[in-house]
């Protein structure tokens, strides 16, 4: 504990000394002031204080961490949202398709050819849409793994 511990009395450093009837102690070295106390019980109070500074900064990083998920949450949300949303309209756009070459504005050949680009974007969106609401599930997972590991 050299340079670490003050004398509550006086304010000076205080310095280990070892006693064969007492055992480590800690002891001003200011005259006049004869304050003394056993290594142990100082022990005692730094290790419970690093304790609770640990417990606090666990929690404190815990609290962001729990933030952060769920702010990746809501933003996956909205955006499965939104690809819902694209995939409604592109369905739409479909069956409008249908009916333009039923009323000969299309020919075959273009209703094929966006036939096929739409139902490209339908695939790709579906495909987005698997990916975000598989990142929501992991989230949620690692969220509760991060909950479990601080708990300990």
């Amino acid at each position: 504990f050299a340079g670490l511990i003050y004398c509550k009395n006086c304010g000076e450093l205080m310095q280990r000394q070892y006693s064969k009837i007492s055992g480590n102690r800690l002891l001003c070295l200011h005259s006049g002031c004869i304050r003394s106390i056993r290594t142990m019980f100082v022990e005692k109070v730094i290790l419970d204080a690093v304790k609770n500074i640990l417990k606090n900064s666990s929690s404190a990083v815990q609290n962001s961490i729990q933030k952060t998920n769920n702010l990746q949450i809501e933003m996956l949300d909205r955006t499965i949202k939104d690809i819902n949303t694209k995939i409604k309209q592109l369905n739409s756009q479909k069956s409008k398709l249908h009916d333009l070459l039923e009323q000969g504005v299309y020919d075959v050949d273009t209703f094929l050819d966006r036939s096929n680009a739409i139902a490209e974007k339908i695939q790709n969106s579906k495909l987005a849409l698997a990916q975000h609401e598989n990142s929501i599930r992991s989230n949620s997972a690692r969220s509760a793994t991060d909950i479990t590991l601080f708990d300990r």
